[in-house]
């Protein structure tokens, strides 16, 4: 198994950017690449190569707030994905901004995040765009 680190694959409008994959595919061995820190579940096949992606346990940017993660299989070869998702008390995770004086010591920041925790798209870094 071969591991590559690639920080260059941007989201387009919280979709799949499929002409970076088309990029990264192009200078791929393998024909599996499994990444995070992405946001959005994905599990698509780009010029013969696969990518999975699990989406995001706490900040998913696909309008679902509920946590999500993907379950693999790999048996005999073959590799199947099962999308998962969990409800969990997002309220309570604003009360803990609240309660650690995040609002307090930024605003901005606090607000894109529990704006993003709560509605699922993506509003980190649009403070500016809100004014």
């Amino acid at each position: 198994m071969r591991i590559a680190v690639v920080d260059s694959l941007k989201r387009e409008n919280n979709s799949p950017n499929m002409k970076g994959l088309a990029q990264i595919a192009s200078g791929m061995e393998s024909d599996v690449c499994i990444f995070g820190h992405y946001h959005l579940f994905m599990d698509e096949e780009v010029n013969g190569k696969r990518f999975i992606c699990p989406s995001s346990a706490g900040m998913p940017f696909n309008g679902d707030p509920r946590a999500q993660y993907i379950i693999l299989d790999i048996f005999e070869g073959n590799i199947t994905t099962s999308r998962q998702y969990v409800e969990y008390d997002r309220l309570k995770l604003v009360e803990d901004f609240e309660k650690n004086g995040y609002f307090q010591k930024n605003r901005n920041w606090s607000m894109n995040m529990v704006t993003t925790i709560l509605t699922a798209h993506n509003y980190i870094d649009t403070q500016n765009l809100r004014k």
